[in-house]
């Protein structure tokens, strides 16, 4: 911990900065390159980085942060999604072929009978061997609480 006082002068240390990532998506919908559409980048447990646009099958970002980065690309109800690690300066090029999802919706019964708003649940899911496959939270339509978990096939 450091205390600073009015009128001193504090040396904090060096700070260090990695030097950002580059990414390039290849998005291709139906074995073209997808018109629109948007790639979300997040950290694994969901922290939002950025949102890049699809543009004739390309998607693209010049300084991300180094580091785990799950994609999550979607356009007109197709989705893919793919886990990378960024390594400091490097530029990553990854291809993601959107196919419709299947859904699991899971329905919450809580005995509290919160309200959704209040219950905060989310379900992670992940393949076996740990590579994650999303976050899903609570939709906002009438009726329970639900969830509405899209995967695509590997």
């Amino acid at each position: 911990p450091c205390t600073l006082t009015a009128n001193a002068t504090t040396d904090l240390g060096d700070l260090v900065l990695r030097t950002p990532s580059a990414l390039t998506c290849t998005v291709t919908l139906a074995d073209r390159p997808a018109p629109g559409g948007t790639v979300v980048c997040t950290r694994p447990d969901g922290t939002w980085i950025d949102t890049l646009t699809i543009a004739n099958g390309v998607a693209s970002h010049r300084a991300l942060p180094p580091g785990r980065l799950r994609l999550h690309a979607s356009f007109q109800g197709h989705v893919q999604m793919h886990e990378l690690e960024l390594a400091s300066g490097a530029t990553a090029e990854v291809t993601l072929v959107l196919q419709r999802p299947f859904r699991a919706t899971v329905t919450l019964l809580d005995p509290r009978h919160l309200p959704r708003t209040e219950l905060g649940a989310t379900a992670h899911a992940e393949r076996a061997d740990g590579h994650t496959l999303g976050h899903f939270g609570i939709v906002d339509l009438p009726g329970p609480p639900r969830l509405f978990v899209d995967l695509v096939a590997e």
